[in-house]
């Protein structure tokens, strides 16, 4: 095949490179896509690049290393530890948040989205805090008396009183989270509503 016809398959979207193997007793050409099994029964896939194992860990493992923007799909495997940090927050690559952000600065619309990020983060946090709350209380359920120890190496224990004591503590903060949950919910609902603004029937 001449260099002039190998471009003009390319450019038609053919892939003109394929893969020889031995198999044993004879070559095996493979084209891109092709699946076939090996001698010990393993299966493998032509790539572009090369064949790969194929094996369902693998495609998770795969789909893992695979993410990209939402917004210019990029591979977030090629970019920066930063857009690494950014997708796992936004789905977002830190460029196009950085273009979003800028956007809505010029807009006018920043100081909604900063509070709304404020908010989302709150009640994240504060229902991770419910969670250890509940988790305390069971444990001060099942157990009449803990012991716990201190950082010069000794260990206490606490009798009931100490224990009804605890409880009530946990008790109250388990109520305030409750409210804490509440208002935030509330007013994250109050800014998603001026965000996007329900369509009433005409």
């Amino acid at each position: 095949m001449s260099n002039t016809e190998m471009v003009r398959k390319m450019l038609a979207g053919e892939r003109p490179f394929v893969q020889v193997g031995y198999t044993g007793d004879k070559y095996a050409i493979h084209k891109v896509g092709e699946k076939w099994t090996d001698s010990k029964g393993k299966t493998w896939i032509q790539k572009e690049y090369g064949p790969v194992s194929d094996t369902p860990i693998m495609d998770i493992i795969r789909a893992e290393n695979n993410l990209v923007c939402s917004c210019c799909k990029r591979e977030i495997r090629w970019g920066s530890r930063q857009d690494a940090k950014m997708h796992a927050k936004t789905g977002k690559c830190l460029d196009c948040l950085v273009e979003e952000e800028t956007d809505m600065r010029v807009k006018g619309t920043y100081k909604t989205y900063e509070k709304k990020k404020i908010l989302e983060n709150e009640l994240s946090r504060l229902i991770e805090m419910k969670k250890y709350l509940v988790d305390g209380l069971e444990y001060l359920k099942e157990h009449k008396t803990f012991t716990f120890v201190n950082s010069n190496g000794l260990v206490e224990e606490w009798k009931n009183e100490a224990r009804n004591e605890v409880m009530g503590n946990v008790k109250k903060d388990h109520v305030k989270c409750l409210k804490e949950i509440k208002r935030v919910e509330k007013e994250l609902k109050k800014i998603n509503d001026e965000i996007s603004p329900k369509l009433t029937p005409a």
